[in-house]
């Protein structure tokens, strides 16, 4: 892992402690490079209205790939609508932390997979991934591929003795698309996120402290001083 994947994950741990002592439906966490849409705070509350007991986390943004747990198509997939601009769909599990709700024990869930006491050192969206994830999805994805340099996390996530399996939810705005960096276009997401590491300002932030941290202390320890730095 990086020294910006370790502050990461640290931030996100720290926030997930937070959520599971709150009195509420959902929190959301959102990493310092999300872009938030109009009125997203009238559009949140439906959201989070709407959103079914099962759903430990919600995805507000995620990667473009997104597939549903329905396997049918965008248009005419099992949706709820949340207002008449957002739909909320259960989807496959997917590497994205940017932007989320997370249920209070769905933030539990998460501590208990990263081992406890003895946090395995995993990317954030990677532990997301693999809680979700069905033991066929976990292989089939390992088995795509092979040399994939989270499989030696396999064991310390989901074979720990406080494992518990997390459902994941997503929000899409219907009959609107958006253009990717790539040509490609997506269903639109809850704000936005960037799409490839060079863009985004979370990791050029987290580089530029590691640079100023070892400038004026080369024998510190960069993890730590990472995490500190690092807000979500």
């Amino acid at each position: 892992m990086t020294d910006g994947a370790v502050g990461c994950l640290l931030a996100h741990l720290a926030a997930w402690k937070h959520i599971q002592t709150l009195p509420c439906k959902f929190a959301l966490v959102a990493e310092d490079d999300w872009i938030p849409p109009d009125n997203w705070k009238m559009h949140l509350a439906e959201i989070v209205s709407a959103a079914p007991e099962e759903a430990d986390l919600v995805y507000l943004t995620r990667p473009c790939n997104t597939i549903w747990r329905d396997d049918r198509a965008a248009a005419t997939g099992a949706s709820i609508k949340a207002n008449s601009t957002y739909v909320i769909r259960e989807c496959l599990p997917v590497y994205s932390t940017g932007c989320m709700l997370i249920r209070p024990s769905g933030a539990s869930k998460l501590l208990g997979n990263v081992g406890g006491q003895h946090v395995t050192l995993i990317p954030s969206d990677v532990l997301c991934w693999m809680s979700c994830a069905t033991d066929d999805e976990l292989h089939g994805a390992f088995q795509s591929v092979p040399e994939d340099k989270h499989i030696d996390s396999y064991e310390n996530v989901r074979l720990n003795s406080n494992f518990e399996k997390t459902k994941a939810w997503v929000v899409q705005r219907p009959k609107k698309y958006e253009e990717l960096a790539n040509g490609r276009h997506q269903v639109a997401q809850f704000g936005r996120t960037p799409q490839a590491l060079a863009e985004s300002t979370t990791e050029i932030r987290r580089f530029a402290i590691r640079d100023a941290l070892q400038a004026e202390s080369p024998h510190q320890s960069c993890n730590q001083d990472i995490s500190a730095g690092t807000s979500l």
